[in-house]
């Protein structure tokens, strides 16, 4: 029997149909697949969360408020510790306000150790840790590590003194005598976000009581110097002590009998014969020894 060229065309439309729809599903994810697609990106992509930033520069000392103020969205994993969420959550209001301890450029998230207490004055002693106190030194260009020294770095304490005063020949010896302290301020400036080195006459750092009582010991009996520290660097070490020379040796007591110069030894006087010739004479006799 003879197939009809209708049929055979239309059979083969049909069967064409079949392929192209099994090869799309073959080539396209499931839904399936599809979800678990779409949920990884969505657990990939970062979480963010809103932060309390400054809205334009705020100098040191500045009322923090909301006029200088606004929240941004930042990723989750780069908010910075002690920031704020919300602007309220601050603290400051118009009868109790909190102000910058340090310039806070725009942009820079609000971080809550660089904000006084609520009414409290910006002040040096609202820097200072609890159990830390203030202390001032004098320094000079050399001491003070030629005033690259400021506000905020950490520094170790050189101290310098003669261990044997009452000889003529110093004997000079150097020690770690603190390390890692932080200095508040160099001479009236006290503000962290100093960039421009000085040569400074004094220096005050946050030291404990203890720590304060060796610093007045040793500004009286010898000389402190500045080692400035890295920023990343806060090991605490264990150093000797370095001595440029070493104690002389005594020199040999001399006796009272030493210094007494002896006379030279005298021979006994001797008897001495004596002639005389007078004339014709001839006399002759001995003279004692005197």
């Amino acid at each position: 029997m003879r197939i009809s060229p209708a049929i055979t065309l239309a059979a083969s439309v049909a069967i064409g149909a079949v392929a192209i729809f099994a090869a799309r599903g073959w080539l396209s994810p499931s839904k399936a697949d599809a979800t678990a697609i779409v949920s990884e990106e969505a657990v990939q992509q970062p979480t963010t969360v809103t932060v309390v930033v400054a809205k334009r520069n705020i100098p040191r000392g500045a009322v923090i408020d909301d006029t200088r103020l606004e929240v941004q969205d930042w990723p989750a994993a780069d908010v910075p510790e002690g920031s704020f969420r919300s602007i309220p959550a601050i603290g400051s209001t118009e009868t109790a306000v909190r102000r910058a301890l340090s310039p806070i450029n725009a942009g820079q998230p609000i971080i809550n150790d660089r904000l006084t207490e609520v009414g409290e004055r910006p002040t040096l002693a609202a820097r200072l840790s609890p159990g830390y106190r203030a202390y001032s030194l004098r320094m000079n260009d050399v001491t003070g590590v030629g005033g690259f020294v400021l506000p905020g770095d950490r520094i170790d304490v050189l101290y310098t003194w003669d261990k044997t005063p009452e000889d003529r020949t110093m004997n000079l010896a150097t020690e770690v005598l603190l390390q890692n302290i932080e200095v508040l301020g160099v001479d009236l400036n006290d503000d962290p976000g100093a960039e421009n080195p000085i040569v400074f006459k004094t220096a005050t750092v946050a030291v404990s009581v203890e720590d304060a009582q060796k610093l007045s010991i040793a500004t009286q009996s010898g000389t402190l110097s500045f080692v400035l520290r890295g920023v990343e660097d806060e090991e605490i070490g264990e150093y000797a002590i370095a001595e440029r020379n070493p104690a002389p040796t005594p020199a040999p007591v001399r006796t009272a009998s030493s210094s007494i110069r002896r006379a030279p030894a005298v021979a006994p006087p001797r008897d001495v014969d004596v002639q005389v010739i007078a004339g014709d004479t001839e006399i002759e006799f001995t003279v004692p020894g005197q």
